[in-house]
């Protein structure tokens, strides 16, 4: 990377060219043309966001993205100046990013943000150490990389081709993920237990294919915040040996759920409620005699706090087969 501490610039304007000539101290003279270097960064600021919103399971706006690559493509003109210290460059790249995750996502929770910027920065991170790579290996003539700002000396026609060619590529993975998880999508759910009833987001996540192993009912996971408004005080005090059972509770609704997660195996808080109603835009469907397991952490993403399964799609509303449940719980 061209560090611009450590070598002087000089910089010309070419009023009838519309270029600056480049020219660190010790290197072959670049010839940067401003319209070119805005339009490069503005797609790269755009594939950027894009994969941030991969990375979280966003659907952004498109105009909310295509100013935030505007406001990036605008701010690589810092590409042209010089000696900038290094804690003020990662100062203004800091808030800079900060500026276009704002822009681009309009995060309204503190948490998404944190999620949103953080992934953002991981892309960047990415991209940053990729043009740092081939900026030392490779030395490409035209190729300019300075205060976080890339340019390349390449022909407009061959740039709109490349450009068209990575949405189209970005456009069919999106489409390859879609496809391979059709019903990943957030759902408004209603749940129910004992009379008490909790309105929240749901995510439905075809990875969580947990079922209780003797009734093979279906495990819904949620936040604490959601199941302690569901579930007796101090139920889960009892299980985990803290207190004793609650007079009031019904100890047959009460699940240990065996769960693997990235670190291993874990065993997860359960119990079993009246019933949870997922509404749709078309239809509302109903579950009776519901698993409820508590999430041992919070969801990184802020939007929901219930994660669905597959299972639940599988029983027919009014629940025939699931009222093994209940009558096993009644057994224990």
């Amino acid at each position: 990377m061209h560090n611009a501490t450590n070598y002087g610039e000089v910089l010309s304007y070419n009023y009838k060219k519309n270029s600056i000539d480049f020219l660190p101290c010790g290197v072959i003279k670049t010839k940067i043309y401003v319209d070119v270097l805005v339009v490069i960064n503005i797609f790269i600021n755009y594939f950027l966001l894009s994969a941030a919103s991969l990375i979280v399971r966003l659907k952004p706006k498109r105009v909310r993205l295509a100013a935030g690559a505007f406001t990036g493509g605008a701010y690589s003109l810092v590409i042209f100046l010089p000696n900038i210290p290094n804690i003020l460059s990662v100062f203004m790249n800091f808030c800079m990013s900060v500026l276009l995750v704002l822009i681009a996502f309009a995060p309204k929770k503190i948490t998404v943000f944190i999620k949103e910027f953080a992934a953002f920065f991981a892309v960047n991170f990415i991209f940053a150490g990729l043009m740092l790579a081939v900026w030392l290996v490779f030395k490409p003539s035209g190729m300019v990389y300075n205060n976080a700002a890339v340019y390349f000396d390449i022909d407009v026609k061959l740039l709109v081709l490349s450009t068209v060619v990575c949405y189209a590529v970005l456009t069919l993975f999106s489409k390859l993920l879609k496809r391979n998880s059709p019903d990943d999508k957030l759902f408004d759910v209603k749940l129910c237990n004992k009379g008490a009833a909790v309105f929240t987001k749901a995510l439905f996540d075809t990875g969580n294919l947990l079922s209780d192993g003797f009734s093979d009912t279906p495990v819904i996971i949620a936040e604490r915040s959601v199941v302690k408004k569901l579930v007796p005080e101090g139920i889960f005090s009892f299980i985990d040996g803290e207190a004793a059972l609650p007079i009031n509770a019904d100890d047959g609704s009460i699940r240990l759920i065996p769960a693997g997660t990235v670190g291993g195996e874990s065993i997860l808080r359960a119990v079993l409620i009246d019933s949870v109603t997922v509404i749709g835009k078309k239809e509302a469907r109903e579950v009776k005699n519901v698993i409820l397991a508590e999430s041992k952490t919070p969801f990184s993403s802020g939007d929901y706090s219930v994660l669905l399964g597959p299972k639940i799609f599988e029983i027919r509303e009014g629940n025939q087969k699931n009222e093994r449940a209940k009558k096993t719980a009644g057994k224990d």
